[in-house]
């Protein structure tokens, strides 16, 4: 967002603060640090909060409170609940429960004129030409972790389990051919 002009506060861990500083966050809260919900409320108006941590304690009912009213401010969620309903009730059921979370989330969300949204990827040519093209630029900078062989996926898949992550996992697959 950074990169189309937005003015950006990210929340993070003390030990990312310097990566996250370096990647050009305008506003940097330790989530830790006591004093940090409060911090953040003080800051409320936001046009996009954009939640992309799978197991967070933040809920949309929380977060939605620091969006600004009426001015179609939209929560973005990268993490559904399609999955972990499916898992639990099966597809059917777990789809209608998902839909369910949605269209309640939306209801909450319009009330107040915000918006509520799931982010979901579907492979789009010109969406990652459109990427590149930023990457080129510098204009954002993607982010390293860790890089395993291919050999090495089950270290992989544990790695991405362990979370706290600092960037992308990359499965190098180029020395398999």
């Amino acid at each position: 967002m950074k990169a189309w002009g937005a003015e950006v506060t990210t929340l993070c861990a003390a030990d990312g603060i310097d990566q996250v500083a370096s990647l050009g966050a305008d506003r940097i809260i330790d989530y830790q640090a006591e004093g940090a919900s409060e911090e953040l409320r003080s800051l409320a108006g936001f046009d996009v909060i954009l939640d992309n941590v799978p197991k967070s304690s933040v809920t949309y009912p929380d977060a939605g409170r620091l969006l600004k009213s009426w001015k179609c401010s939209k929560y973005v969620s990268v993490v559904t609940p399609l999955l972990s309903n499916t898992d639990a009730y099966g597809v059917l059921g777990g789809s209608v429960a998902a839909l369910g979370e949605l269209a309640l989330r939306g209801l909450q969300s319009s009330r107040e004129g915000k918006c509520y949204r799931w982010a979901l990827f579907v492979p789009n040519g010109q969406a990652l030409a459109t990427v590149a093209g930023l990457v080129d630029r510098g204009q954002i900078k993607p982010v390293v972790d860790t890089v395993f062989d291919f050999e090495q996926m089950p270290l992989a898949y544990e790695h991405v389990r362990s979370g706290h992550l600092r960037g992308k996992t990359v499965v190098n697959v180029a020395k398999c051919r």
